[in-house]
């Protein structure tokens, strides 16, 4: 059993030597089929890819090739559609520029015309010119003869009657009122002398009045309208500033015409003389009394106190314009040479102490110091600011500084500030502080 066994493994083992090499040499076979299939499916696929590019190339540069040529025929196209256009355009611009000099020339013919007409007026013109300003000239003679012939012949001769008078009312030349009279017996003359009775300069309105017999002059002191106007005015302005709490305030005071220019009051008579050609501005003839109301004691007036006087005059100003409510004075007056406007920036250094500057201390402290307050006043309003500075001023106690402006202005600026305070506008101080130092101060 065990033999027949080791027989039959022995015939196995003798096939698979047989068929081994059989068996190998298939393998190969098999193996060169394989690899041959493979190799002939290759390059055909690498045939058909590489015809496939071949086609794309060709079909892009035909692509290309027909954008380039209907590119090339849009710009063909647009180049021709502008070089049209600038033809067109320059046909226009050469019509334009043709019918531009054509309407030049016709305007520069017709300018010719008019300048040749212009300057033969003008030679007319000059001459009557001339003699207009002759005349004139003459109204304003104190000559009566020649200013009355001159008059009536610009009234005979000049083509607007309401130039005549308003230049004759104008020059303040009391020699022409008879001949004024004269034309005022014209309707025409009388209807203007009444109209610039009521609307002309102060000065027209006196010789108005003068021309019409209601006054003497200009100079006339007997007017009782004007007289009694003022006296009420000045009772309400005493009273005003007795409500604000000054003490040497008068009553019963009387109205004194005068030819002075100004106006004075004199506290023994009680009398407020007042200068015709000052008379119709109100809040010039109101700053006279408050310097009365705003003196400072006796005992003071050895001391060196301009700087003190200068804002008193301030001060003056400052109380007459804000009472009418009118920020000017003498602007209403018949004479202009002393009118002061609050309504500045001027510096506090272009005030001139001294015994011998007088007349800065009084006219360019009145205009400076007086606008310094009007423009707190801006600021405050007017009932705080009337009491604010009366409180300062009435608590003043007058300190010889000699040559020092600064210091007496410092004393002054310093009870204002406590005075302020005490009635509860410090939240103001900053403000006030600025106009101040606007100023110089």
């Amino acid at each position: 059993m065990a033999n027949q066994e080791n027989n039959a493994s022995s015939s196995g083992k003798g096939f698979l030597y047989t068929i081994a090499p059989v068996l190998a040499v298939m393998s190969a076979i098999i193996s060169a089929i394989v690899s041959g299939y493979v190799t002939v499916h290759t390059k055909d696929m690498e045939g058909k890819a590489q015809a496939a590019v071949t086609r794309t190339q060709q079909e892009a540069q035909q692509a290309i090739a027909a954008q380039n040529a209907g590119a090339q025929l849009a710009i063909s196209e647009k180049q021709n559609n502008a070089q049209e256009k600038i033809s067109e355009k320059q046909r226009d611009t050469e019509r334009y520029v043709s019918d531009t000099k054509t309407q030049t020339d016709a305007k520069i013919a017709e300018l010719r015309e008019k300048t040749a007409t212009a300057i033969a007026e003008q030679e007319n013109s000059v001459q009557k010119g001339e003699l207009f300003a002759k005349l004139i000239s003459d109204v304003a003679s104190a000559d009566a003869h020649k200013s009355s012939v001159a008059l009536l012949v610009l009234w005979q001769v000049y083509p607007s009657k309401d130039f005549v008078i308003a230049t004759a009312l104008a020059v303040n030349n009391e020699t022409i009122i008879p001949t004024l009279r004269l034309l005022g017996a014209d309707p025409t003359g009388r209807h203007l002398l009444q109209r610039y009775r009521t609307i002309g300069t102060p000065q027209q309105k006196a010789a108005a009045q003068a021309a019409l017999g209601e006054i003497n002059f200009v100079g006339d002191i007997q007017n009782p309208e004007l007289k009694r106007r003022l006296e009420e005015l000045l009772r309400q302005f005493q009273k005003y500033l007795q409500n604000l709490g000054f003490a040497n305030v008068s009553s019963d005071t009387e109205v004194v015409f005068a030819h002075e220019e100004e106006a004075f009051y004199y506290p023994d008579q009680r009398k407020l003389v007042i200068g015709i050609r000052v008379a119709d501005d109100a809040n010039t003839v109101l700053r006279q009394y408050a310097h009365h109301v705003l003196a400072m004691p006796e005992s003071n007036r050895d001391k060196s106190l301009s700087a003190y006087f200068a804002v008193e005059s301030g001060l003056a100003s400052y109380y007459a314009c804000s009472f009418t409510g009118h920020g000017v004075l003498g602007d209403r007056a018949i004479a202009q040479d002393l009118r002061f406007d609050l309504n500045n920036a001027r510096k506090i250094e272009e005030i001139r102490l001294g015994r011998n500057d007088w007349v800065s201390v009084q006219n360019d402290g009145s205009e400076i110091w007086g606008g310094v307050f009007w423009q707190i006043r801006g600021l405050l309003s007017k009932q705080n600011t009337d009491i604010l500075l009366f409180k300062a001023w009435s608590s003043m106690q007058f300190t010889d500084h000699g040559d020092d402006a600064m210091a007496a202005y410092h004393d002054f600026l310093t009870k204002l500030d406590k005075q302020g305070d005490s009635m509860g506008l410090g939240n103001h101080r900053s403000q006030i502080r600025e106009i101040l130092e606007r100023r110089g101060l």
